[in-house]
């Protein structure tokens, strides 16, 4: 069976303080629910955000493609930043980018 890569968006969720902030992806067809959900909770901001790096895009999709095969709906958690530093990264073999300025 061949599987099918998703076109995926990213979200860049943060706390008020900016001292917490996750990174998703997400179908791109699914993002403005996931912000939505985000953007519900007080104390966060979610936006969309763009990884330019085509490896975290290409190894973010190949995740998300083995997700969704499991449920119909699928977010995951590419990372996550607090007070400035990388604390979670969550695609094996591709190196954690630059901590992003905003």
């Amino acid at each position: 069976m061949t599987r099918t890569l998703p076109d995926v968006s990213f979200a860049r969720i943060a706390s008020e303080d900016g001292r917490h902030v996750f990174f998703w992806a997400a179908p791109a067809a699914g993002l403005d629910e996931l912000l939505a959900v985000w953007n519900r909770m007080d104390g966060m901001l979610a936006e969309r955000f763009t990884f330019g790096e085509p490896a975290i895009v290409a190894a973010a999709q190949d995740w998300l493609a083995d997700k969704l095969q499991e449920h119909e709906k699928a977010t995951v958690m590419i990372g996550s930043i607090e007070r400035g530093k990388w604390v979670d990264w969550n695609l094996r073999g591709i190196p954690r980018p630059a901590v992003p300025t905003s």
